[in-house]
């Protein structure tokens, strides 16, 4: 064994800290009007839930995740580059989506795949997106890997949405 093998290995398990961190409420000034209503209260509520979900659950919210996912086919669809997808969507969104798409940049410009990527940000992502976008990877269709999980998460929104309905009356 050469003296290469006595170094540590890069830890890429410490992306993230251990304690979430807690977005802070929008305020008028920071706040933009969302795309769908347009109206400041929609955005700052879907703001709050977001970030109220992510502290408890430590996850993005399915919300955040059918758009996310949504964004980014349309953009490899559309020959974007996944550096520059991501460098877009690390300016919206609460701070700690903030925070772990900045850290799937830098895993990204190391070399790490995007599924791989996304897995070292612990439980922010469910297993199953980071797993078919590994095979999304594997079979050069990434677009219509986030496409179809878009869909797939838009419909359990309803799929739930129609339940709580139900239940409540």
């Amino acid at each position: 064994m050469g003296a290469d093998s006595t170094e540590p290995k890069p830890n890429r398990s410490v992306l993230l800290p251990k304690q979430p961190i807690r977005a802070s409420k929008p305020t008028r000034d920071n706040a933009k009007p969302s795309r769908d209503s347009g109206s400041y209260s929609d955005d700052v509520s879907s703001a709050t839930n977001a970030s109220t979900w992510e502290s408890v659950f430590g996850g993005i919210s399915l919300n955040h995740l059918e758009s996310f996912c949504s964004r980014m086919a349309t953009g490899l669809r559309s020959g974007v580059d996944v550096l520059r997808l991501l460098e877009s969507e690390s300016k919206h969104g609460t701070a700690r989506h903030r925070q772990v798409i900045d850290h799937m940049i830098l895993s990204v410009r190391q070399g790490e795949s995007l599924s791989g990527a996304m897995t070292l940000q612990g439980n922010y992502f469910p297993a199953l997106l980071t797993r078919m976008l590994k095979a999304g990877e594997h079979s050069g269709r990434v677009e219509h890997c986030f496409q179809e999980m878009a869909d797939h998460y838009r419909n359990l929104k309803r799929a739930r949405s129609t339940f709580i309905g139900q239940v409540a009356f």
